[in-house]
C-alpha cells in the first residue's frame, strides 16, 4: 500500500508519526489477511481492530492513534484507506498520515 506521512520538524511529532505509520502497516497486513480468508475487507474497522489486535486492559483504545484521534477507515471494495488526523487532530491537513491500498 501507499503510505503518506506528515512533514514535521518537531521531534516528538516525528517519533509519534513514525509509531502511527508502523501501526497502520500492521493494520494493513491484518486487513489483507482478513481479505484472504473472507474474500472482502471488513466493513466495521473498530470491530476488526478490537477482534484482531487485543491489548491489555490498561492499554489505550486500539481504535485511536497516539494523539487520541479516531482512525478513519474507508472500505473501497478492492482496497481501503486508513487515516490518522495527525498531531493537529484535524483531518484533511498536511500532517495527516494515510495508508491506502
Amino acid at each position: 500500500g501507499l503510505l503518506e506521512t506528515a512533514k514535521d520538524n518537531n521531534p516528538m511529532n516525528v517519533a509519534s508519526s513514525s509509531l502511527v505509520s508502523t501501526q497502520l502497516q500492521i493494520f494493513a497486513r491484518g486487513l489483507d489477511q482478513y481479505r484472504m480468508i473472507h474474500s472482502k475487507y471488513p466493513r466495521d474497522f473498530d470491530k476488526f481492530l478490537k477482534d484482531n489486535f487485543k491489548s491489555n486492559a490498561d492499554a489505550k483504545d486500539i481504535t485511536r492513534d497516539v494523539w487520541n484521534n479516531k482512525y478513519r477507515y474507508m472500505n473501497k471494495g478492492k482496497g481501503y484507506k486508513i487515516i490518522s488526523a495527525g498531531s493537529d487532530g484535524k483531518y484533511n491537513t498536511k500532517d495527516d498520515i494515510i495508508l491506502e491500498k
